[in-house]
């Protein structure tokens, strides 16, 4: 994946320990080609990783800040991708995703277009939110398309704005200790 790979350490018998399967990446489509990532640039309290292409610069930073309780890219021009070498854990025998409130069946087809996406991973019993802009339901919205097994949201289209991240809850069932 081209892109950020986020996840929260994992302390066992003490020790932090950091899973390469846990956590997301918020990145680039397989179809985007991009070099990076790049130091972009950098403050007292911040830092910023860019991806760029060849034919149009920077298409995706990331501006990592301390104490943030989010992960925000910036597109410019990309195609935004969320995954995870997990699987969405199932409800009823069907993966599905939470698009503002609401479940919609994670597919590999269907397209979805909504605010905020929440996404509960199987293996490390993990939710994580999604925040994408929308124009209020009006035609333009981001569209998206969600695959269950390793999870993926694609975005259907390049855009210019702002995805965030974050993890909403660390243990969803309690199935994972």
């Amino acid at each position: 994946d081209i892109g950020l790979h986020v996840w929260q350490p994992e302390v066992d018998e003490g020790q932090q320990n950091y899973e390469q399967t846990s956590g997301v990446s918020v990145g680039l489509a397989e179809t985007e080609l991009a070099d990076g990532p790049y130091a972009a640039d950098w403050d007292e309290l911040s830092f910023t990783l860019g991806w760029r292409s060849a034919v149009s610069g920077w298409i995706m930073q990331a501006p990592l800040v301390r104490g943030s309780p989010y992960v925000t890219a910036e597109f410019n021009g990309a195609t935004p991708r969320i995954s995870s070498p997990q699987q969405l854990r199932q409800h009823n025998g069907q993966a599905w995703i939470s698009v503002d409130g609401v479940h919609n069946p994670c597919d590999g087809y269907t397209e979805l277009s909504g605010r905020v996406f929440a996404v509960d991973l199987l293996e490390h019993d993990h939710t994580w939110l999604i925040f994408a802009p929308t124009n209020n339901g009006e035609e333009g919205s981001l569209k998206w398309v969600c695959k269950a097994t390793p999870f993926s949201l694609t975005a259907t289209s390049q855009h210019t704005g702002a995805i965030r991240v974050a993890l909403a809850n660390d243990c969803t069932t309690g199935a994972h200790p």
